[in-house]
């Protein structure tokens, strides 16, 4: 628990610590190395002083005065990643997402080449006894992108799974969605949510915990993670689940380390929905902006160019580059669009999407004109944010699901005098509608969270309604009272 406390006692960390969490680096942990380089304290400093596009906020927060108290604590620091805990401190005194150090021992980070996914892998142990359990040796936090195979997320002060990918270890396991994780390794996951929630809004509980056991959960290939879980009748189960490469591919983009990129499409079964309904559906999930997603999405929509409605879900997405979102949103609008803008010191860029025709390939491409649905969650965040307000502010999308994260500045990565990159936002962005994801998220046009009886009884809500809103002819929502809707007065009003 030790080394998510220190993080813990300090709200602002969430937004500063954002990138850094999700590449599976824990800043304060001990690690050896030279003397702390207060240089790298000054030149942190001096980007966010000369990049920050209002200096009148760094003026109203005392940018000056904060650097003289966290520089003392630089001084006396007797280590590097002692001098990255208080860098990545000073960052969340200005309570802005994308400002956090990588070290380069992250960004410098290769992995292998993916195998077939799910090859050739021991799933684990099932039905261990309590005893087996707790001798199991320890290996969780193994560094790594393999997975078991869950995908999990804060629901109610607990963890539950909300989807199994089929053929992973965890699902040769039985591990179904709706039961809960109450332990990963040695870490109890109720002691660090109750931690977390003694600084925290709600929201940022939700986000940064899920970060945390989303990190403990991935690990070397090969490498077992513990899991203490509660199933659907709330009965104890221990199970010593293996990580095995899901075969998604490994990119590299600048100084962020290697991260792994999945788009999967598929023609949704609307009667396993409880639907009656003729029309055909579309479903696009992709869980990053990075190169290679931008032809497996072109693909998709190609595949899916003759589909009633399209939804595309970003639920877990973190972001990536941000010039994806107006080049995938040239999939869907037949002239130039404006996707907002971004407001830097000084000056001022329109964000452009213009229609996709012709495709990498020479297709000829008719931008998709019907119903398009965005599912998105509380860890929805960045790019996928400019996306969701972007398609939602020229009435091109609505929004299913939970409010997005809130952390939605364009940011810059640059070098540290140790090598470390330090990744500082330098413009806001503002939809198209003046409105401004960061800080309050993006807000569904139907609200219609996660809940574990759902889940146990094997409904994505978010998705049923999205695609119920399709079959209904996917008329536009009154977007003034978007925060007031939920399901229920959806269905009421129809």
């Amino acid at each position: 628990m030790g080394r998510f406390v220190r993080r813990a006692n300090t709200a602002g960390l969430l937004a500063a610590g954002l990138l850094t969490i999700a590449t599976g680096v824990a800043l304060a942990d001990d690690q050896a190395g030279a003397p702390a380089p207060i240089d790298d304290f000054d030149r942190a400093w001096q980007l966010v002083n000369e990049a920050h596009w209002d200096p009148a906020y760094l003026e109203q927060i005392g940018w000056d005065n904060i650097r003289q108290t966290y520089r003392v604590r630089a001084e006396a620091a007797d280590s590097l990643n002692d001098v990255r805990v208080i860098i990545t401190e000073m960052l969340g005194e200005l309570k802005q997402s994308h400002f956090s150090v990588i070290p380069s021992e992250v960004s410098n980070r290769e992995f292998d080449g993916p195998e077939a996914a799910w090859a050739d892998f021991d799933a684990g142990e099932a039905e261990v006894s309590e005893a087996e359990f707790e001798a199991a040796p320890e290996g969780e936090r193994s560094a790594g992108a393999a997975t078991t195979g869950v995908q999990v997320r804060v629901i109610n002060s607990a963890l539950v799974i909300v989807s199994v990918d089929p053929g992973s270890p965890a699902a040769t396991l039985g591990i179904e969605p709706g039961w809960v994780i109450t332990r990963i390794g040695d870490t109890e996951v109720s002691r660090l949510i109750n931690a977390l929630a003694s600084g925290m809004e709600p929201k940022e509980v939700s986000m940064y915990a899920w970060q945390v056991f989303d990190e403990d959960l991935r690990g070397r290939e090969g490498s077992r993670v513990r899991l203490g879980m509660l199933d659907h009748d709330n009965n104890a189960v221990r199970r010593i689940v293996a990580r095995a490469d899901s075969g998604a591919e490994m990119f590299k983009f600048g100084n962020l380390p290697a991260m792994s990129t999945e788009l999967d499409w598929w023609w949704l079964d609307t009667a396993s929905l409880g639907m009656k309904s003729d029309k055909r559906i579309g479903v696009i999930r992709f869980n990053i902006w990075m190169i290679p997603i931008r032809p497996q999405f072109e693909r998709a929509m190609w595949e899916l160019r003759d589909a009633d409605g399209i939804i595309i879900d970003v639920r877990g997405n973190l972001g990536g580059i941000g010039g994806m979102a107006p080049a995938l949103t040239g999939f869907f609008v037949d002239d130039r669009a404006s996707m907002g803008s971004t407001k830097m010191r000084g000056n001022e860029i329109n964000i452009t999407a213009q229609p996709i025709q012709p495709t990498s390939r020479g297709d000829r491409y008719t931008p998709y004109a019907g119903p398009v649905a965005l599912l998105t969650d509380n860890v929805s965040a960045s790019t996928s944010e400019i996306f969701a307000a972007g398609l939602q502010a020229i009435d091109r999308a609505a929004v299913f699901g939970d409010t997005t994260a809130g952390a939605a500045l364009p940011a810059l990565m640059s070098p540290l005098p140790s090598g470390d990159i330090l990744l500082h936002a330098m413009a806001d962005y503002i939809a198209a509608d003046g409105e401004r994801p960061e800080g309050g998220g993006v807000i569904p046009d139907l609200r219609v969270p996660l809940t574990r009886g759902d889940l146990s009884n094997g409904i994505d809500a978010p998705m049923r309604a999205a695609s119920a809103w399709i079959a209904g002819g996917g008329q536009p929502f009154r977007r003034q009272h978007a925060d007031e809707h939920s399901a229920d007065d959806h269905a009421n009003e129809n």
